[in-house]
């Protein structure tokens, strides 16, 4: 008989905010968990926001391909909101496709300082309840990889590839239903479908105007009002772009950077017909961000 062993949390850690990978000091409001596994069992863990992680017992593998039997810290990022997948820096496109994503599952693991890879797939259930304004039926797994579309002058970005996995799978627990996926890497994945849109798309670009000459960090969004869509805007030397913008949906464009540890945020609505945005941006206390933007959203 299998033994599994469930694993809680250890606590959550606030750090402050530095100049530094603007992106990785915000994930202070929706830290990692993180997870101490016995690398030779097998273990179930469920995260504070409901999914559920199955690992099979010898799941892990050194970067040389040795397996590892030790303990394994263990990474878990979910996202589930706007907010959380703008602070985390991300998107939801695939390539031209906008997608909607109702959670976001970033894993990574570690032992003896050095990073791990699966050798083995995790199984990953996301319970319902927690995300009654989807169907299930339409979704599908999607992972994170470098994108076709390289744009010049702007730093390296992910876009999302649909994972070939097998038919959609529904399993009850504890009279719950979840929709179960398989994991067959770490990295970043996520439950989602494409936005249908009748009407056409655009290009859409933003100028920011700032009471500071250059921003060390500086990022920009499309958040669409009516789906959990989020459009990582490409950033250029005095501006931001979108492609494929739907034009069906009503939406809300985000700037935010960071310049001698100061932080600066600025929002406007996008226009159905206008093409070229401006955003001021304006110096603000993180809290305060975080409330504006939480704001906007709801």
């Amino acid at each position: 008989m299998m033994v599994f062993t469930s694993v809680p949390p250890r606590e959550k850690t606030r750090v402050p905010l530095a100049v530094v990978k603007l992106t990785e000091q915000l994930s202070v409001f929706n830290p990692p968990e993180l997870f101490i596994l016995d690398a030779g069992k097998a273990s179930i863990l469920v995260t504070a926001r409901g999914s559920r992680l199955t690992f099979p017992a010898f799941a892990w593998q050194s970067p040389d391909g040795k397996i590892i039997s030790g303990d394994v810290s263990l990474s878990v990022e979910e996202l589930i909101s706007q907010s959380d997948i703008a602070l985390a820096g991300l998107g939801t496109t695939a390539q031209d496709r906008l997608l909607e994503m109702p959670v976001i599952l970033k894993l990574s693991a570690s032992a003896a300082q050095s990073a791990l890879a699966l050798r083995l797939p995790v199984e990953w259930e996301i319970p319902l309840d927690r995300h009654e304004h989807i169907n299930p039926l339409s979704q599908r797994l999607y992972h994170a990889a470098q994108p076709s579309l390289q744009v010049c002058g702007t730093h390296a970005k992910y876009d999302w590839q649909l994972a070939h996995t097998p038919k959609l799978k529904f399993r009850s627990l504890f009279k719950r239903q979840h929709l179960v996926f398989q994991l067959p890497q770490l990295g970043c994945w996520g439950a989602g479908t494409p936005v249908k849109c009748r009407h056409s798309r655009k290009m859409v670009s933003v100028k920011t105007i700032a009471p500071v000459p250059n921003f060390q960090e500086q990022k920009a969004f499309v958040l669409f009002e009516k789906k959990n869509a989020v459009m990582s805007m490409y950033e250029g030397s005095r501006h931001f772009t979108s492609f494929h913008v739907p034009a069906c949906d009503p939406a809300t464009i985000i700037v935010y950077g960071v310049y001698e540890e100061r932080f600066f945020f600025g929002t406007t609505k996008l226009h159905p017909r206008n093409c070229l945005e401006t955003v001021s941006m304006e110096e603000i206390q993180l809290t305060v961000f975080l409330k504006k933007l939480e704001e906007l959203i709801h």
